[in-house]
């Protein structure tokens, strides 16, 4: 199963002292994360090599002074540099460290444990990945016999790839750390470094990086969560085998429940993103308060419709489908699910700011007499998402697409102008407007090339932006559950 973050909590962790840290910047300057991979994605090897000593009657420490005694001209680090190969290195190595046989070492290094992610740390590359930022590897690595490197991770999570063995460069050197951020194309100084040893923590803060020491796992991704200032993880959430039937959990869950089916009437289309509804249950017998269950949809939300985080090259592909699933969005055929229109929904846009007005707001007052006059009487009529903007729009971890797209609560049957009102109308407030540009395109898309009531829908989107404020169900920023999407 996939994962969409759409409930973003702070939430600090307390000091660790023993833990080294070394940070000058504040959250907010940030682009990027880099991990080391032994000893922080995966466990450290000194473990694995103390284990492999008493099991081969190798005095205890062997492998760790012979690393230490080889320095950068020793047989280990020509190793992780890749100028030795795996059997070279076994060879020359058992020479000089033990007469046992090594290669069985280097198989227990990549076996078992080693193969498998801290579910804290994918969990974390997931979630800053998801906020827009850049995840990196930076690990000193080996070939293995054949020519490949062993990396048991997943190469979609991270933008950039640096591994010791294939550029003839190992931690601590700092061109190694260099090379990391120039292919991410951040500042050090722009990036957050996890490393499991003091000499690569103490070499990237030199260059300007920020350092977390790795020790435990979990207790590093929360001091990582209180320097980027947004959490890594998702609570109450986890994945579900592949062996494990999605089908027959909704069945035993509406079962014991007595839950409903969604009851959704939108007829499927092939290009449209929406997260898979299992069931809706409305009442508050079972939980307290109505709830879905869902689809997670892995994917990165933004709160910024500039984007700034996002090249510009990135970001035009990811506004041209942004524009493609509006689209396929005015293009569904309703079947039996009864919509509102779009009359009934300034209707009610009205009574909601009346019932909740306190003092009268005389812009409020003339545009509650203003807009039932200037309601468009003919218009093309299509499914309106009622409610689209960037924050309810999912894109893909790694492409620049359209994953999903949240908060269909306030749908309707309308002018499809609504929607692309609703999109621009973040770029009018921002005193740094295009939406002239995104209308003209999405009416190029649909056909539609002439807005006579543009006006009417940037105004009334406005109006209910307005009054989501006034009656306390507005979401900017979207910081909220997923019913509340819906």
């Amino acid at each position: 199963m996939a994962m969409y973050l759409s409930r973003l909590t702070v939430r600090l962790a307390g000091g660790n002292s023993h833990r080294r840290s070394f940070c000058f910047h504040p959250g907010s300057s940030y682009k990027a994360v880099v991990f080391d991979m032994y000893g922080v994605l995966i466990p450290p090897p000194m473990p694995a090599a103390t284990e492999w000593e008493g099991r081969n009657g190798v005095p205890p420490g062997t492998i760790a002074r012979a690393i230490r005694m080889g320095g950068e001209g020793g047989v280990w680090r020509r190793f992780m540099r890749g100028e030795l190969g795996a059997e070279e290195f076994v060879e020359t190595f058992s020479h000089e460290c033990t007469a046992v046989d090594f290669s069985s070492f280097l198989q227990a290094l990549t076996c078992g444990p080693f193969t498998r992610l801290h579910p804290v740390m994918e969990e974390a590359i997931q979630c800053i990945r998801a906020q827009g930022m850049k995840a990196a590897l930076l690990t000193n690595n080996f070939l293995l016999p054949g020519g490949a490197s062993f990396l048991p991770v997943n190469r979609s999570h991270f933008h950039v790839i640096v591994e010791s063995c294939r550029e003839g460069l190992c931690k601590p050197d700092p061109q190694i750390f260099r090379l990391c951020a120039d292919r991410l194309g951040v500042a050090p100084h722009e990036a957050v470094f996890l490393d499991d040893l003091d000499v690569n923590i103490d070499a990237a803060v030199r260059l300007g990086m920020c350092g977390i020491k790795v020790g435990d796992p979990a207790v590093s991704v929360k001091k990582l969560e209180q320097i980027l200032q947004f959490p890594l993880s998702v609570g109450e959430t986890h994945s579900i085998r592949r062996n494990q039937q999605v089908e027959t959990l909704t069945q035993y869950l509406r079962k014991a429940g007595h839950l409903s089916d969604t009851g959704l009437g939108l007829s499927s289309h092939g290009s449209l993103c929406v997260v898979t509804i299992f069931f809706i249950y409305y009442y508050l017998s079972l939980l307290g308060k109505p709830f879905i269950v869902e689809q997670l949809c892995e994917g990165r939300i933004f709160q910024d419709p500039f984007l700034p985080s996002v090249s510009q090259e990135e970001k035009t592909l990811m506004y041209r489908s942004i524009l493609q699933t509006l689209s396929c969005i005015h293009q569904l055929e309703p079947n039996t699910i009864a919509f509102s229109d779009h009359a009934e929904d300034l209707m009610r846009s009205i009574q909601q700011y009346k019932a909740s007005k306190t003092l009268a707001i005389p812009a409020m007052e003339r545009l509650v007499e203003w807009l039932p006059l200037h309601l468009p009487k003919e218009h093309k009529t299509t499914v309106v998402h009622g409610d689209f903007r960037i924050s309810n729009i999912v894109f893909d971890s790694t492409q620049p697409k359209v994953a999903a797209v949240l908060g269909w609560k306030q749908c309707i049957l309308g002018d499809p102008f609504l929607d692309v009102a609703s999109l621009c109308i973040e770029y009018y407030l921002s005193s740094n407007s295009h939406d002239l540009q995104i209308f003209d395109e999405h009416g190029r898309v649909l056909g539609l090339h002439a807005v006579p009531h543009w006006q009417f829908y940037m105004t009334l989107s406005c109006f209910r932006q307005a009054v989501s404020t006034l009656t306390g169900t507005h979401s900017f920023p979207v910081y909220t559950n997923s019913f509340s999407g819906y």
